[in-house]
């Protein structure tokens, strides 16, 4: 998260100049694989309930590595920094792509390629994939 945040340590005025070379690497240049897992990670890390039935809520080893709920509830907030920081990062373009309009450059975050995906309606008009996590939460009050 240190690497990725090095941006609040810059001006204003350089931000939209100078690259986050960590966060770059990270969002543009990783193999599809490695950001699938690193997405669907965090995503499970994030939205999963930490009472659920059986071993979905619980993190493996967390007997190793942790001892209460605080850890889980440290754990789940840099999950989703991460996850928020990588889906609204967007690549510095040079100052001769700058004029270009909406849809003519080409901004391929992975991360926000692949969350459009899950998020989009289903080529029949049904739910999207990810309806479960309002469903999720708006029965929670009902049991």
């Amino acid at each position: 998260m240190i690497l990725l945040s090095t941006t609040i340590y810059q001006t204003p005025s350089s931000l939209p100049t100078t690259p986050n070379q960590p966060l770059e690497h990270l969002t543009h240049h990783l193999e599809r694989r490695l950001v699938l897992s690193l997405l669907c990670s965090l995503l499970n890390t994030s939205l999963t309930s930490p009472k659920a039935n059986g071993v979905t809520g619980q993190i493996p080893y967390n007997h190793l590595i942790s001892k209460g709920a605080e850890e889980r509830r440290i754990l789940v907030r840099a999950s989703m920094m991460t996850l928020l920081v990588a889906l609204d990062y967007k690549k510095v373009t040079p100052s001769s792509e700058m004029g270009m309009g909406m849809g003519e450059g080409k901004d391929d975050n992975a991360f926000r390629y692949f969350v459009s995906k899950l998020v989009s309606n289903s080529p029949q008009g049904g739910p999207s994939c990810l309806s479960f996590a309002h469903l999720g939460h708006s029965s929670k009050g009902q049991n």
